[in-house]
């Protein structure tokens, strides 16, 4: 009797095997929990997601503690991996950062809540030994394999997948080359300039240099300015975008215009020159590809203030009053 018992229980815990039927203890001694591993994107737009992912398995007994999870950015989504030692592996997409541990634990231990319960054998019933078992069979696993791709029973929201939450740069540094033109106050103008920013939480100051020229648009003489601005700003950002807001105070040194006056019979040259104008500015600027060390921009502001120019008797060039300009420039940035 007891030699019959003990024929039946080594059967039984032989078809258990076979089925992939595992008790709770079924993850490997020899390792301590799960692997996870995420890519450079997700741990910028979810930082913490994989520490997450691996605090909630590693006291988790009824789970192949040997099982790789990998976790990378795909189509606004994360693409949830995970590889069994035999080399196995099945992957999700999930929308949504809080859904990853229920489709990794989905993943791992749908086999369990798919898989009959093991009936026992009957002292009528025939059992098989082991390795009767045709060798084409092939054993249910923790993971199955990606063609067969189980539904998970873990509940994934169904929902239009949201753009990443892009957090700012704690600490950064942004310098940008550009070229403008401006009209404003009858005039007409273009120039180079450089800015230097530096950026805090998403926060921004720094310096702006330009050196501009100015003419009518009926024709006539130009000037030159030199303008120096002290800027703050905020930066939003996007998914490869980033707008910039900015306010800043400036000065404007222009400087000599010459116009020749005909005076009876002989022509006089009269030079008068444009001083220092103070300029208000406001400014915003959109970054394109913008968390690259090299990005291109486009930009529009608006300036106005004196122009502290003399007043002659002739029409001579001066600085414009007011203008709008337009800017298209290069940004080399730090992380």
């Amino acid at each position: 009797m007891t030699r019959s018992f003990s024929t039946k229980l080594s059967a039984l815990l032989g078809i258990l095997e076979l089925a992939g039927i595992r008790p709770a203890q079924a993850s490997d001694p020899a390792c301590a929990s799960i692997t996870v591993q995420a890519d450079s994107d997700v741990n910028r737009s979810w930082p913490g997601l994989s520490e997450n992912v691996a605090k909630a398995f590693e006291a988790r007994r009824d789970i192949d503690a040997c099982a790789r999870v990998k976790l990378f950015m795909g189509g606004g989504s994360v693409i949830v991996e995970v590889v069994l030692p035999d080399g196995r592996s099945t992957s999700r997409a999930v929308p949504l950062p809080e859904d990853v541990v229920p489709m990794v634990e989905a993943l791992l231990l749908v086999p369990y809540q798919q898989e009959p319960k093991a009936r026992p054998p009957q002292a009528s019933e025939s059992v098989a030994e082991p390795s009767s078992t045709p060798s084409n069979a092939a054993p249910a696993n923790i993971l199955q394999s990606t063609e067969s791709k189980p539904k998970p029973t873990a509940q994934v929201r169904e929902a239009k997948v949201p753009e990443p939450q892009h957090s700012p740069r704690s600490v950064g540094i942004d310098i940008s080359l550009f070229m403008n033109a401006r009209i404003g106050a009858d005039q007409v103008g273009y120039g180079l300039g450089a800015r230097s920013l530096l950026e805090v939480s998403g926060w921004l100051v720094g310096f702006e240099g330009r050196l501009d020229a100015y003419e009518q648009l009926t024709g006539g003489a130009r000037v030159g300015a030199l303008e120096l601005a002290a800027l703050g700003a905020r930066r939003i950002r996007f998914a490869e975008y980033a707008l910039d807001l900015s306010v800043g105070a400036g000065l404007a040194i222009g400087g000599t215009s010459k116009v020749a006056v005909a005076q009876g019979g002989s022509e006089t040259v009269i030079e008068t020159g444009n001083g220092i104008a103070p300029r208000l500015i406001l400014a915003t600027r959109l970054n394109f590809k913008s968390r690259a060390v090299l990005h291109p921009f486009v930009g529009l502001d608006g300036e106005i203030g004196p122009n502290n120019a003399p007043q002659v008797s002739v029409d001579v060039a001066r600085l414009p009053t007011y203008s709008l300009g337009l800017s298209l420039g290069v940004t080399v940035g730090t992380h």
